[in-house]
């Protein structure tokens, strides 16, 4: 049985992996981001077999995702905010590539750039959580620095 602990740290370790992922392509090092590449496969595949098997359709993210009708793209921005809040190896690397605003939390262009989304789609989740987003409104997801 997959617990909410057991989700919660698989996610924060995908998103540190991806963290340093970025970091060692913007220092050139391919030998590190293989290696990392490698790591976030593994842990893609688990998550993707609890996402295939339903081990985690009664975690609370799951509700969440119910309630709200996330997508999987909403989802996954969802899972880096919480885990820049939660996850304290993050604040290292995500200063190292974004500086000291990032420890206040995740951009949407720092999210687009870990997870390597279009910056169409981009555009549009920085307008989900703008105009429409029910977990802005309610008030589980809240704007750090509104003058950008």
């Amino acid at each position: 049985m997959t617990t909410p602990r057991d989700q919660l740290d698989l996610e924060c370790e995908i998103v540190y992996l991806r963290a340093l992922i970025a970091i060692a392509a913007r220092d050139r090092n391919e030998d590190d981001a293989q290696r990392l590449r490698q790591q976030l496969a593994t842990a893609g595949a688990l998550h993707d077999g609890w996402e295939r098997t339903g081990a985690v359709r009664t975690t609370p993210m799951a509700r969440l995702v119910e309630r709200y009708a996330l997508t999987p793209l909403e989802t996954e921005l969802v899972w880096a905010i919480i885990a820049t809040s939660a996850d304290p190896r993050l604040a290292i690397p995500l200063e190292a590539l974004w500086g000291a605003g990032s420890r206040r939390g995740i951009s949407v262009a720092a999210f687009t750039h870990l997870r390597g989304v279009p910056s169409d789609a981009g555009r549009d989740l920085a307008l989900w959580l703008a105009q429409r987003s029910a977990l802005v409104a309610g008030g589980l997801i809240v704007a750090t620095d509104t003058s950008a």
